[in-house]
């Protein structure tokens, strides 16, 4: 096998914290990037759900908090209504 470095930009209270933790489970920094990598590759997709959105949902987020774009309803079937339900 041929190894390869990757190299990333991460905050240093980041690496810092998650050093803590791999220190209490028995693995280095190192090992634990490899152990997601192969999981990645095992499911073909994040080994975990992700509590960040997404560019789409944090645009719309931001638009709802400045008051843009926003919809109004009558009722719940005029909104049932506009959406084709």
């Amino acid at each position: 096998m041929k190894a390869a470095i990757i190299s990333a930009e991460v905050d240093s209270e980041l690496i810092s914290g998650a050093a803590k933790v791999f220190r209490k489970i028995g693995i280095s920094e190192s090992e634990a990037i490899v152990l997601f990598l192969r999981e990645v590759v095992i499911r073909q997709q994040l080994p975990f759900e992700s509590l960040f959105p997404n560019q789409t949902t944090s645009d719309t987020m931001r638009k709802t908090d400045a008051g843009e774009e926003l919809t109004a309803y009558k009722d719940g079937n005029d909104f049932y209504r506009e959406m084709g339900i």
